[in-house]
Parts: structure tokens; C-alpha cells; sequence
């Protein structure tokens, strides 16, 4: 794996800056027919990544453990931390910030549908 751009740190920042939104590093989906059969699924893997998060971040707070060999680690991580705030936030709640964007997506029909978020990927909850 590459870099598109060699100063992605400094774009990253620009970003962020200009929009207030981390940009976004990974969707993960499941298939309709998954979730049809079982139900339960999406709310399992849900639970299951917010855990993984939980604990990296605090695995990555805790200055008393190294276990990264890297220095200053915890520092950055803190920095981090106060400057963006939760830089993985999950969920329709959690991204809401980036309503703007779905809507402007929506509204210049690069969406098929032209739906909210919330009903483009909880059809049966809207």
C-alpha cells in the first residue's frame, strides 16, 4: 500500500480545518442478504467495533505501558485527541457532521436515490 499524495499528513490537517471532518478511512458493509436472514448481525458488528475501538484508544492513552516502541506516543495520541476530538466516529449519530455532504451529494444526483442516510442504509427503520 501507497500514499496518493506524499503530504497527506498536511492535507489531512487542511481538511479538517476547512470542514471540520476527518476524512473518512474505511465503510465497512454487509449484504442485504446477511442482514435479511440474520438481523441481529449488523447491530453485533457494530457492538464488536466499538469495543475494538474503546480498547485501542486506551491502549494508546495509557503512557504506564509501552506498547509501542515509539516516543512521545502518548503525547501525540493526547494531542491528537484534544485538537479533533473522537477521530473515528461510528454510526448515522456519530458522522452526522457530514450530513452537509450527503445531502450535496444527493441534491447534485451523484446518489441514484436522492434518500437521507438514515433511510439509505436503514430502509426499514425510516
Amino acid at each position: 500500500m501507497v500514499r496518493l499524495f506524499p503530504n497527506y499528513l498536511e492535507m489531512e490537517e487542511e481538511y479538517y480545518e476547512r470542514t471540520k471532518v476527518w476524512p473518512i478511512m474505511h465503510i465497512i458493509a454487509m449484504k442485504r442478504s446477511i442482514l435479511e436472514e440474520h438481523p441481529w448481525a449488523a447491530r453485533n458488528l457494530y457492538n464488536a467495533f466499538l469495543e475494538s475501538k474503546r480498547r485501542s484508544i486506551e491502549r494508546i492513552m495509557d503512557p504506564a505501558v509501552s506498547r509501542y516502541p515509539v516516543p512521545w506516543l502518548t503525547t501525540y495520541a493526547r494531542k491528537m485527541r484534544d485538537r479533533f476530538g473522537d477521530l473515528y466516529p461510528y454510526g448515522i449519530e456519530g458522522t452526522a457532521r457530514h450530513g452537509s455532504r450527503w445531502r450535496s451529494t444527493h441534491s447534485s444526483r451523484a446518489s441514484p436515490t436522492g434518500s437521507s442516510s438514515r433511510r439509505k442504509f436503514f430502509p426499514k427503520a425510516s
